[in-house]
């Protein structure tokens, strides 16, 4: 079953055109200065219903310790902390585990929607693991993160993510993206330039910090559709959305406890599912987490931000995020984003068909409209 996705999804392209948005600022005087766009506040209400447990189908001594989405395959992907690799479809059957050794795995990412192969974080060493889904196991591949980052046992290594070029401020990389590696002792994110054909191959690029003073991250996920990465604090007990720069989007207050695993589904241009790993063995699925998007456009906060393909807010290149139609030329920027033109200028319009219905016995209409030549599919009427 996992093969024949495979092939289907392969020829997916990775990274289909999500058009990059980003944020305007409020202006406060004609070309003067402005204000970066009003974030949401931080909020202690868990928005994402009360949720659904999906993870009957696993083993009983099962610790899910990270997720990710598959988006061309369409199922969920598991680690275990005590060494497996799982699969299972959304509502949580069709389970298959892998044993992929004695190792502590803690994340998990897939870098290519289109290829077979996913990405395990290991704690002890910190380290990255490649991992065919194909065959079921490791590949050989790996890379040691350790002279960059590591703590103390059961401390280390605990978040994984792969943010495609174009997504992040850090430039063209070798394998078409960065791993975000999370590190559970200091919260700190560890950015790496993986070279994927060879083991061994990477390069530490920055280290960003979500909250100083705030340990215990213990999943990441990044979101290409909403451009936004998804972290999970155990201890904090809280789910806090960031761009790729570390710009807080939001922050949520989780509403059970040992969370070890997130991934996020957009399901919508309002919102998406959440999909948590328990360490006590569960997992949950969460309907109706909300996509923030201030001006109800369509496009999420985060994907504004990002419109002129950097992830800092101009008010010359970026949507604004307070107002639906930016450029005020009566298209929403979802649909001129959706469409082709450009959301920043009132003359570039999206592409469009009229079509006008007349009476059956009407006369036909000059030039300028294609004539249905079809019959009248009743008495009422043409189209032209």
């Amino acid at each position: 079953m996992i093969k024949a996705a495979l092939l289907r999804a392969r020829d997916k392209s990775r990274s289909r055109p999500f058009a990059a948005r980003i944020v305007p600022g409020i202006l406060l005087a004609p070309a003067l200065f402005c204000l970066p766009p009003a974030r949401p506040a931080l909020s202690t209400a868990w928005p994402g219903g009360s949720g659904t447990e999906i993870g009957w189908g696993l083993p009983s001594w099962y610790e899910p310790s990270g997720i990710v989405w598959h988006d061309g395959l369409k199922v969920i992907l598991l680690v275990s902390d005590n060494g497996y690799v799982s699969v299972m479809n959304p509502d949580g059957s069709g389970v298959t585990n892998w044993y992929a050794g004695g190792y502590d795995l803690e994340g998990i990412t897939v870098a290519d929607f289109s290829s077979n192969r996913l990405y395990l974080g290991c704690e002890h060493p910190d380290s990255i693991f490649e991992f065919d889904i194909a065959a079921g196991a490791l590949t050989g591949k790996s890379w040691n993160l350790t002279p960059w980052m590591t703590g103390p046992d059961n401390s280390g290594l605990e978040a994984l993510a792969f943010v495609p070029d174009g997504h992040h401020p850090y430039g063209a990389t070798r394998s078409g993206g960065l791993f975000y590696a999370g590190l559970q002792n200091n919260g700190k994110i560890y950015i790496f330039d993986v070279d994927l054909s060879v083991s061994d191959g990477v390069s530490h690029v920055a280290t960003i910090t979500p909250v100083p003073g705030r340990g215990d991250l213990s999943d990441m996920q990044y979101n290409a559709h909403t451009r936004t990465l998804y972290l999970v604090y155990d201890s904090s007990n809280c789910i806090r959305e960031i761009l790729t720069n570390n710009a807080l989007v939001v922050e949520y207050t989780l509403p059970g406890i040992d969370q070890e695993g997130i991934s996020f589904v957009r399901t919508s241009p309002s919102g998406g599912i959440i999909f948590m790993g328990e360490d006590s063995g569960g997992v949950k699925r969460y309907e109706g987490y909300p996509v923030i998007d201030s001006d109800g456009d369509g496009l999420a906060n985060a994907e504004e931000y990002w419109h002129d393909g950097a992830p800092a807010y101009s008010a010359a290149t970026d949507t604004d995020t307070s107002l639906a139609d930016t450029d005020g030329d009566g298209y929403s920027d979802y649909v001129e984003v959706r469409g082709g033109s450009n959301p920043l200028a009132a003359s570039s319009l999206p592409a469009s068909i009229r079509v006008s219905f007349q009476p059956y016995l009407s006369r036909r209409p000059d030039v300028g409209f294609c004539v249905d030549s079809g019959a009248a599919r009743g008495p009422m009427g043409f189209g032209w």
